[in-house]
């Protein structure tokens, strides 16, 4: 856990002149499902997740968590990087088709492309021990609000979308290319779809983030260029010669109107 995992959250408080009781109020009973190895110290201390109002279950067995997410509704899961040595990214693989709810993955130490990996593969936000427990409990609590913001939103959004032979079913989540259905994250598909609902508007990175309720000032400016590499590359799309995606450099991504409808 970042900074003192054994600080408990009014003692942090009155340190920075937080009001506890506030925030707490706010994330009271939240249920999360942290999945890491109990032994190790790579993982978020749980009692002081719960000092902040969660209601915490930990799991080290994939196989266990895999029957809790059907069984128990979880707002979010923390998912440790190492979880059973390096199998985070592994486990995050396994999850993130049946779970549309936040996935925070944690890391006590990464490389670079860890945290690049893990946006790819479909996690909502890379917290590591470097944060404050401050940054880190406000980060997954807002990344749960904003997808439940989202959701909300997304109840009264189009349903079908159409973009020369690009289809998207917004309720059933599902995407076709010229009637091949399209396998894609769940990012991927938010933006795509966010791109698609304006054809021929110019959207920034931070605006796509949004989209994917994402924070654009949590996670790294880049980070969607990521997804847009993987989302053309399953859209057999060429950055240099594009059919739907457009980069602006300097600015963002819009996607054509039709395949002749690139401007300089």
């Amino acid at each position: 856990m970042p900074g003192s995992a054994n600080e408990p959250a009014d003692t942090f408080s009155r340190k920075h002149g937080i009001t506890v009781k506030n925030v707490s109020d706010q994330i009271e009973g939240i249920p999360l499902l942290v999945i890491a190895e109990i032994q190790s110290n790579n993982h978020p201390d749980p009692s002081y997740l719960e000092s902040w109002g969660f209601r915490v279950d930990l799991q080290e067995n994939l196989s266990l968590a895999l029957r809790q997410l059907d069984e128990e509704d979880y707002s979010g899961i923390i998912l440790d990087l190492w979880f059973s040595g390096d199998g985070g990214l592994e486990a995050l693989m396994r999850i993130r088709p049946i779970f549309a709810q936040p996935i925070f993955v944690f890391a006590s130490r990464f490389e670079p492309t860890d945290r690049l990996m893990a946006y790819e593969m479909g996690a909502d936000d890379f917290l590591t021990n470097e944060l404050s427990p401050r940054e880190f409990v406000t980060r997954v609590r807002a990344g749960i609000k904003r997808r439940g913001n989202h959701e909300a939103r997304s109840d009264t959004s189009d349903t079908l979308i159409s973009v020369q032979d690009l289809q998207l079913n917004t309720r059933s989540r599902t995407a076709f290319r010229a009637g091949n259905r399209l396998t894609l994250t769940r990012v991927e598909f938010e933006i795509l779809a966010a791109l698609m609902r304006r054809p021929g508007c110019v959207f920034t990175r931070e605006i796509l983030l949004e989209s994917t309720a994402q924070d654009p000032y949590a996670v790294l400016d880049r980070t969607v260029d990521v997804h847009i590499t993987a989302l053309r590359r399953k859209l057999q799309d060429s950055a240099h010669n594009p059919k739907y995606i457009h980069t602006i450099r300097g600015v963002g991504y819009s996607l054509l109107e039709s395949s002749a409808g690139r401007t300089s």
